[in-house]
């Protein structure tokens, strides 16, 4: 509850590595957390969620509904991931964009900045 007084959090779905659930039960809520690339390792259970916030707590009466948007969540990765694998990228793979960019920043043709946002929208 704490962490939700901090305001919106957004996870991007296409940085997700992860996704735990742990249904609710009578004596106990359940949680969803999502992981992505730079996230700490979640080790433990209800408690330790509660303190994360990446974490969502539930009631056991929200147990379908969170078990079928976990479905949803996985089924537009999957179909993403399905969906890069067919489409070639022309201009060869992220880290030879990124690489290509550093160069550019290297030269003195790209500022920090420039740098940063290039990078930014091909991470997006």
């Amino acid at each position: 509850m704490a962490a939700g007084l901090t305001g919106e959090r957004m996870i991007p779905i296409s940085t997700l590595t992860a996704i735990q659930l742990k249904l609710g039960v009578w004596w106990s809520p359940g949680f969803i957390l999502f992981s992505y690339a730079g996230s700490k390792p979640f080790m433990g259970g209800i408690i330790e969620a509660t303190q994360d916030p990446d974490a969502f707590i539930f009631q056991k009466e929200l147990n379908d509904e969170v078990s079928a948007f976990k479905a949803e969540v996985e089924k537009i990765l999957q179909d993403s991931k399905q969906q890069a694998r067919s489409t070639p990228n022309p201009s060869g793979t992220l880290t030879d964009d990124i690489r290509k960019l550093a160069d550019l920043k290297q030269q003195g043709l790209l500022s920090q900045e420039e740098f940063e946002a290039a990078k930014k929208k091909l991470l997006a």
